[in-house]
């Protein structure tokens, strides 16, 4: 395992009264090498006080954490095969953005190929940038740089908190097309997002969090169900629309519905009958969002 959470609980004092907070109970996971790992929940369920936990920010009211099989110490060797990229990081304002890449670089303590960080700022549209100081970048500017210095060293294990956050379209495109090529390269990455649709195109595990507790852990495609009690059709031409079909809406000219499981082949005949073209019909499966509610509202998952 890369990295193996047991029993972690976190508490904080807050308020005037100085009341306990429960802000982690008793979690346990595992993140396995190869493992693209999103951590899901509302606002305050505790995702970003367990990423700090597993990069060894935050010391645990009580419980475990080891990376690479050994307690994370700040500045240990370990942190060298990993990097981290923060919600809300903070630059040194007065660098530029190429001086800002290879300075942030080189604290890996490995020497930073100035054709390397090059590439990076080109691919990440912030070449022409290079030499503007990060004072006047604008915030998705500043993520660039961060997502840059994250992958300048090939990292094995990295942690992104809320990546995603400030980037236009064209940049999200751009660094979702990255995170799964360095997944499929052999980079294991643990992600805290609220973009569930962005999640679902990336993550192949989760692990939702609601108030402090592991509520469930499980690979992307088994936590999308297949609902059992219906197709999703997709029609074109014929002489109205075939027995057993319920429209729904139009896509790109064709006709949208659904058809119940047990009518499937009742449909079928009708459709032949009505010279109906059928372009795809395929099990209606949740979406990631749709699963991520249905966990929330269930509970603890097995």
């Amino acid at each position: 395992m890369i990295v193996e959470v047991d029993g972690l609980s976190v508490s904080f004092r807050t308020g005037l009264w100085r009341r306990r907070l429960q802000a982690l109970q008793n979690v346990s996971l595992s993140v396995r090498e190869g493992d693209f790992l999103a951590l899901l929940g509302p606002n305050g369920a505790g995702k970003s006080t367990l990423m700090y936990c597993m990069l060894g920010l935050l010391r645990p009211s009580a419980g475990s954490v080891r990376m690479f099989g050994q307690a994370p110490q700040l500045g240990g060797a370990l942190y060298g095969r990993m990097a981290y990229l923060p919600e809300e990081p903070n630059y040194h304002d007065y660098l530029t953005v190429e001086e800002s890449v290879t300075y942030y670089g080189a604290l890996y303590g490995r020497h930073v190929e100035p054709r390397t960080a090059r590439d990076w700022l080109e691919r990440l549209g912030m070449a022409e940038f290079k030499q503007l100081r990060l004072a006047k970048c604008s915030k998705g500017m500043k993520q660039k740089v961060g997502i840059i210095q994250c992958l300048l060293n090939e990292p094995r294990l990295v942690f992104l908190d809320e990546p995603m956050r400030g980037l236009d379209p064209v940049t999200v495109k751009q660094f979702r097309d990255i995170l799964i090529e360095m997944n499929r390269n052999g980079a294991t990455i643990v992600m805290n997002s609220h973009i569930l649709s962005e999640v679902e195109q990336v993550a192949t595990r989760v692990a939702i969090l609601d108030r402090g507790r592991l509520v469930a852990e499980q690979d992307v495609k088994s936590l999308r169900q297949v609902e059992s009690d219906g197709y999703s059709v997709e029609i074109e031409g014929g002489s109205g629309l075939p027995d057993h079909f319920e429209r729904q809406g139009e896509a790109a000219g064709a006709t949208v519905g659904r058809v119940a499981v047990e009518r499937l082949y009742d449909f079928f005949d009708s459709a032949r009958e009505r010279e109906v073209r059928i372009v795809s019909c395929q099990r209606q499966r949740a979406t990631l969002e749709e699963s991520f509610l249905r966990v929330l509202k269930e509970g603890p998952h097995a």
